[in-house]
């Protein structure tokens, strides 16, 4: 596996450049840390150019041992994980923690497993590992590449049968000069049926409720379900009612419920003598959506 010596190796690695094609490889040294290692090759061209160092489109780590338990086989030492070129962590570890978080491990668990896994924790003043449970690591994974795992099983058209589910969760922050909370942004979410079992068939993220913002939302996909059911807003109701003109609307039982559980709330402290009437009325009515 090493560069020394003038007996050509058995790198099983083709040079990246299409005018090398065919050229004769051999392995050529290692980059990176020691136990992350990374294997460097070199390229003696057929055509008569000068030869060359180059790693793999997707490099590989040194492996950490002599056989793979997953494949069952001999694992040569430039036979590691696969690693992207500017990343501390390897492919599958970050796959691992993708799975994790799907099932249902936060990203606080998820970030303190893959660095223990990967040997990839940080040194205190006096040498020793310090173990880490910031999420942020994982939180960045999720953002680059859930969406691409994402992408073969998203829904391309909203549902054709039973009722689509609409509503939207407002996330709010801290204003340091004020104090005061104030909506940073709002997830819009749609929740449909697949084979009569519920299913989340869209997430999108906007700054305001608005009617623009909430055709956008149901404008990203095809087809148009047979029955909506959401709250009263404005903003949403007009963009149903646009986007689906032939689809029936219904509100949300839920949402009326809240809202009567409000006003009832506010009457029960303006008129003590009726809290009775008040709390029988709302025992009987429907708590579904």
């Amino acid at each position: 596996m090493s560069s020394r010596g003038k007996s050509w190796s058995n790198a099983k690695v083709a040079c990246p450049r299409p005018e090398h094609s065919g050229s004769r490889v051999r392995f050529d040294g290692h980059y990176g840390p020691a136990e992350h290692r990374r294997q460097r090759y070199r390229c003696i061209p057929g055509n008569g150019d000068r030869a060359h160092r180059f790693t793999e489109v997707l490099p590989r780590e040194e492996s950490w041992n002599d056989a793979c338990e997953s494949c069952e086989r001999d694992v040569g030492l430039h036979e590691g994980p696969h690693a992207a070129r500017s990343y501390q962590f390897v492919a599958r570890g970050i796959a691992e923690a993708l799975v994790m978080v799907g099932a249902g491990s936060t990203y606080r668990e998820a970030a303190l497993v893959s660095r223990e896994r990967a040997k990839r924790l940080r040194v205190g003043p006096g040498g020793e590992p310090r173990f880490s449970r910031h999420g942020s690591l994982v939180m960045d994974w999720v953002e680059v590449f859930a969406p691409v795992v994402f992408e073969s099983y998203r829904p391309r058209a909203w549902p054709a049968g039973g009722s689509l589910l609409l509503d939207e969760l407002p996330f709010r922050v801290r204003d340091p000069e004020s104090g005061r909370h104030r909506i940073a942004f709002r997830v819009f979410a749609a929740m449909g049926y697949e084979a009569g079992r519920p299913k989340l068939w869209r997430l999108e993220a906007f700054t305001t409720k608005s009617q623009a913002d909430w055709e956008a939302f149901l404008s990203a996909l095809g087809g148009a379900p047979p029955r909506v059911v959401c709250d009263n807003d404005d903003g949403l109701t007009n963009a149903v009612r646009a986007r689906f003109p032939d689809a029936e609307l219904h509100v949300c039982e839920w949402h009326l419920r809240h809202a009567l559980e409000r006003l009832m709330g506010k009457l029960r402290t303006e008129q003590p003598h009726h809290q009775e009437a008040i709390d029988e009325l709302l025992g009987s009515v429907p708590t579904g959506c």
